[in-house]
């Protein structure tokens, strides 16, 4: 199998939700201001990788993956999928908030949730390319890769877009509260809890309707809020 297939296959998740979610805005996005949210998105994926292997080198939390296999409730694995999960808002927050505190465009309610799903599909994408070159740029065979990818679109990417779009919610609602901070902070602890929520589902369930039937709940959440955002004005 060439590295062309995985790689249009690794880029083929991010790319198809890139296009659903920005058909949901009612007013055209800059592409140079999308590209460049996205490409911060990607690059805030390897910043959270290296916070996450600092935690575990460290000592001060282990992998949640390792950890989940012995005990589910354990302090040290809720603990460790709870910061594993906030890293990952955090980093994917900051890459949006960095492209976008500046810019003009930055003006609708509705563009907090567009731009941080822009940067979690970025980020999203990363981890799709570790999948689909685990080490050394060899890949899985190519059935294996169709259906772990296929899964990811419907799970992880589209988890990723959900957790930051409920945090972009919540990032418009303290712009218009005159920048108050409480909006923001609820906002991303409810990322990090749903994103920790579906992580654990995925670690200690092997039958994926679990995790599935929760991101679609949180889908339908999700986009009741890109509903109710379009109709306010900042």
């Amino acid at each position: 199998m060439t590295l062309v297939i995985p790689l249009v296959l690794a880029l083929l998740p991010g790319f198809i939700w890139l296009i659903f979610y920005l058909s949901e805005d009612s007013h055209q996005e800059p592409k140079t201001l999308v590209a460049l949210t996205f490409i911060a998105g990607a690059a805030s994926a390897f910043v959270a990788l290296f916070a996450q292997y600092y935690l575990n080198q460290s000592g001060i939390t282990g992998s949640p993956i390792r950890l989940g296999g012995s005990d589910s409730l354990s302090f040290s694995f809720i603990l460790s999928l709870t910061l594993f999960s906030a890293i990952e808002e955090l980093c994917k927050f900051g890459a949006a908030y960095l492209v976008l505190r500046r810019s003009k465009e930055f003006n609708q309610p509705i563009d907090a949730m567009v731009y941080l799903v822009i940067a979690a599909l970025g980020f999203a994408t990363v981890e799709n390319f570790g999948v689909a070159f685990p080490g050394q740029g060899s890949s899985p065979a190519l059935q294996i890769l169709i259906e772990t990818l296929a899964l990811r679109f419907i799970g992880a990417t589209l988890l990723h877009t959900l957790s930051s779009g409920l945090l972009g919610y919540y990032w418009a609602m303290s712009i218009r509260r005159f920048k108050m901070l409480t909006p923001l902070l609820f906002g991303i602890l409810a990322a990090t809890l749903l994103h920790a929520g579906f992580n654990y589902l995925i670690i200690r369930h092997e039958n994926v309707f679990y995790s599935l039937a929760f991101v679609i709940l949180a889908g339908f959440l999700t986009l009741n809020d890109f509903e109710r955002l379009k109709q306010k004005a900042i």
